[in-house]
């Protein structure tokens, strides 16, 4: 996988010819290739050559023009006079130790690397910004071994990894720019970058680890004021792609927390790696002569877009075959009729789509590719549905900002026994009818372990969104683990800031690391970040209940999956609304019958749908952003607030502010839920003898009072003492919560 592609000024070619029939293929290469070689800013092989020393920055180009021996310079480069600054205790930073196994290549005897001990830091004072640079990509690679520490075997131990302000030396979430990822005993990665919850990764084979940082694009400058990411590898593995916020003038840190760790080969230098750039290639080509079939095997990347081309000559125009492709991993492989001109070269491109141009017309039919384009009255939101042997929405463009993970799109589909199936495949083509500003797709058909499924989806371009109207037919029952009715794969955890709930709670990203999940009893959601904003109101069929599941997967996307059942989903692991992992509710029965839903998606200004007033004096950005993610995080469920929040799941009733929150969010989502809430209070908290239970908690790890957890409803007494505050806060919550709502009913039944 590479940075982000541009067209190069040519391709290489793979010759392969055919009896009978001419045919050349040709891998055309259309990546990201700002000079795959640059010039070298820093390298050094921390070599000891045989003293063992605490000075780091032993055997380095003297700064002030003292001669040394140049056998005795482990340090070049157009800056390899630059120093390294220690942190921690200056005995636990060595060069040239000979004993200690840290993880080091021909361990333990090979002594020419940089040893960090314990807890301590060395951080270079090298600024690496734009100057440095000059417009062109930057790579950094190293070695790094992490073993553990004789006094500390806790195998999640770490050394780490950060390029940020001098000064940062361990990876923290939130702050200034920066970019920092841990590498743990047990071979696992985090990576951390500004204002994200840290994103895990599974143990990794190999310890030389390379990033490329470019423009938020994937090509040029980190530094140039055009955004940031960085392409983080493990040898040629891409571990992922990470946007950084805007970086300006970083230092590198390397760090060990309670583990041993090596660092050595370390090269700072401008352009790209050749294994990155080079990475886009066939792998197989086979002509079938008895069916005229061409069949094609490139390496590819999850997620980007793919397009077979030929021509009749190398210099010629050269012309689509097929539809697109959206890999959905490593290898992509397809099969295309042959087109009998005499001489033909074939190629594979990837494509980089740009912007959905918006002409005035709200449906638009691609029958070559088989797509539709759907847009609302104003081309504020515009969809691409993909019908080429799926049903998909695989593009959803919100005020020109691409939201959508072109490879995995939105779709339906259903797990059971723990296999999925969507229509991202399908077995034939869905069946499109298109009427003025509605589009039909019927025959949607997909099953898996006997649950055999039949949909009709009818999407409405209206003036202000689309409304997408599902109906699923089960034509077999079964017990279903999960399902997507429907699901959306966004491109990446950055891409929303967070999901504001109708519970009056949020999905907030930052609290989501790699294969963890939020759910709620929730249906409508309006995702936000900066000035873009995606409003889904979803409204189930009569006689069904709606509930969402919102996941950070592997891959990076950000999953927001609805399920719609005729039974509320019950929590499976405990009363837990947040997890490591996926399998957030419990399986349930699904009979043959006929369910449905209905979603208006709308493209709105965020700043509009936030707007709370001018807040004079007082950053009024600022404020809306705490309201919208930390005001509304206390919000667990549906009649579930108050308290730490979903990701420690805890509520407590001995806190006063709970309902008076309702007046700085101004929601009345949050309002409302408060009111059912406080009903739950009084239905399982409050008991016979006035007394009200303090606490609720997904579970029974926190100090309890034997025998008061209540396994139904999650309320107990907590075992720190009487809480006697959690009596008068209940009344002060009803009382602020009638302030609010002016609900005298509501009043007189607490």
């Amino acid at each position: 996988m590479h940075p982000d592609p541009v067209p190069p000024a040519h391709a290489p070619h793979l010759p392969c010819p055919a009896p009978a029939r001419r045919l050349i293929l040709a891998a055309a290469l259309l990546c990201a290739v700002n000079a795959a070689h640059g010039a070298v800013i820093l390298k050094d092989d921390f070599s000891a050559y045989g003293t063992n020393s605490n000075n780091v920055n032993l055997n380095l180009p003297a700064t002030d023009g003292s001669p040394y021996s140049t056998t005795k310079i482990r340090q070049s480069g157009s800056v390899g006079t630059w120093s390294y600054l220690e942190g921690g205790t200056d005995a636990n930073s060595q060069i040239g130790n000979p004993a200690t196994n840290a993880g080091q290549a021909g361990a333990p005897t090979y002594a020419d690397y940089l040893l960090l001990a314990y807890t301590c830091s060395a951080s270079s004072r090298l600024p690496i910004n734009e100057a440095l640079v000059q417009g062109q990509p930057l790579t950094i690679s190293f070695d790094l071994g992490t073993v553990a520490a004789p006094t500390s075997p806790d195998n999640t131990w770490w050394s780490a990894f950060r390029l940020g302000p001098l000064g940062s030396t361990y990876p923290v979430v939130g702050g200034d720019a920066d970019f920092a990822f841990l590498y743990r005993i047990n071979k696992g990665v985090q990576v951390f970058t500004t204002g994200a919850a840290g994103v895990d990764i599974p143990p990794v084979t190999s310890s030389h680890f390379t990033m490329v940082f470019t423009g938020s694009d994937g090509t040029g400058s980190a530094f140039s004021d055009k955004g940031s990411r960085v392409a983080l590898y493990s040898g040629t593995t891409l571990l992922g792609r990470f946007d950084t916020g805007q970086l300006t003038q970083e230092f590198m840190n390397f760090s060990v927390q309670n583990a041993f760790a090596s660092l050595d080969n370390l090269v700072v230098e401008t352009g790209i790696p050749d294994f990155v750039a080079n990475a886009f290639h066939l792998t197989q080509s086979a002509f079938d002569f008895t069916s005229g079939k061409l069949n094609l095997t490139w390496v590819s990347e999850a997620g980007k877009t793919y397009q077979v081309t030929h021509s009749n000559t190398l210099t010629g125009t050269w012309q689509p075959i097929g539809a697109m492709i959206d890999a959905v991993g490593a290898l992509t492989s397809t099969s295309i009729d042959f087109v009998e001109t005499g001489k033909d070269f074939y190629r594979v491109e990837e494509i980089v789509p740009g912007p959905i141009v918006f002409d005035g017309t709200q449906v638009k039919q691609d029958t070559v590719n088989r797509q539709l384009f759907l847009s609302d009255s104003q081309g504020k939101l515009q969809l691409r549905l993909n019908y080429a042997g799926r049903a998909v929405l695989d593009r959803v463009q919100v005020n020109d900002t691409e939201t959508i993970a072109a490879g995995t799109g939105a779709c339906t589909g259903v797990q059971v026994a723990g296999n999925w199936v969507t229509t991202r495949t399908l077995a034939t083509d869905p069946v499109v009818t298109i009427s003025g500003n509605d589009v039909t797709l019927s025959q949607i058909n997909y099953g898996v372990g006997g649950v055999n499924v039949s949909e009709t989806w009818v999407l409405h371009t209206g003036a202000q969104g689309i409304q997408w109207d599902i109906q699923r037919q089960y034509l077999s029952g079964g017990l279903v683990d999960d399902t997507y009715f429907p699901g959306f794969d966004f491109k990446s955890m950055s891409t929303w800031t967070a999901g504001m709930l109708d519970t009056g709670g949020v999905a907030w990203g930052r609290y989501l690391g790699t294969n963890a999940s939020y759910g709620a009893h929730s249906g409508s959601v309006t995702f936000f970040k900066d000035a873009d904003c995606l409003k889904i109101t979803t409204l189930p069929g009569a006689g069904t209940l709606a509930a969402s599941r919102f996941s950070h997967q592997p891959s990076g996307a950000f999953t927001f999956g609805q399920t719609i059942a005729t039974t509320s989903m019950a929590p499976k692991h405990d009363l837990r609304r947040s997890i490591a992992g996926v399998d957030l509710w419990k399986s349930f029965q699904v009979t043959p019958g006929t369910l449905r839903t209905s979603l208006t998606l709308e493209a709105k200004d965020a700043n509009a749908v936030r707007y709370r007033g001018n807040l004079t004096g007082i950053d009024g950005a600022a404020v809306n952003d705490l309201l919208d993610t930390i005001g509304r995080y206390g919000v667990i469920d549906k009649t579930l607030m108050g308290g730490n929040g979903w990701l420690t799941g805890y509520i407590c009733l001995h806190e006063p502010f709970h309902a008076e929150m309702g007046i700085a969010l101004g929601s009345p989502d949050y309002t409302a839920n408060m009111a059912t809430s406080l009903n739950g209070w009084r239905d399982y908290a409050l008991q016979s003898s006035g007394r009200v239970k303090s606490r609720w908690h997904h579970d029974t790890s926190d100090n309890t009072v034997p025998g008061s957890y209540d396994f139904a409803t999650g309320y107990y007494e907590c075992g720190w003492g009487t809480l006697i505050d959690s009596q008068p806060d209940y009344v002060i919550n009803v009382a602020e919560q009638f302030d609010l709502s002016g609900d005298l009913t509501w009043l007189q039944a607490h």
